[in-house]
């Protein structure tokens, strides 16, 4: 069973099945140390290279070599996190108008970057 984005130890307990032969996987933002039995496993952002590739496959774009500093920009400035990319990309791959660079640009510049991932 997986139970995603978990608020609170709270909201996952009374989802748990009684039986120890099920596993369950569960996704926060937050550690839940208080959630008996669980395991921690902290995940890490994307390597650099790894983050631009998710943004390229997201955004559904060929990027050309001028494009390629332009996708680095907004995956750094997305921190590396996986989440954050795709929902960038993805608001590019709706548009397939729009210009790798100028969208980039346009996302360094924003006054709320939280804004503009906002699905």
């Amino acid at each position: 069973m997986i139970l995603d984005d978990a608020a609170s130890a709270a909201q996952v307990e009374p989802l748990l099945p009684a039986s120890k032969d099920c596993l369950v996987l569960v996704t926060s933002r937050r550690r839940l140390p208080d959630l008996d039995g669980a395991s921690p496993l902290p995940l890490n952002t994307f390597p650099p290279l790894q983050a631009a590739d998710l943004f390229i496959r997201v955004s559904r774009r060929t990027p050309t070599a001028s494009d390629r500093s332009a996708v680095t920009q907004a995956v750094e400035l997305c921190g590396h996190l996986p989440l954050a990319i795709t929902l960038l990309a993805g608001r590019l791959a709706h548009h397939q108008a729009w210009n790798i660079k100028e969208f980039a640009d346009e996302f360094a510049t924003a006054q709320d970057r939280l804004a503009e991932l906002e699905a």
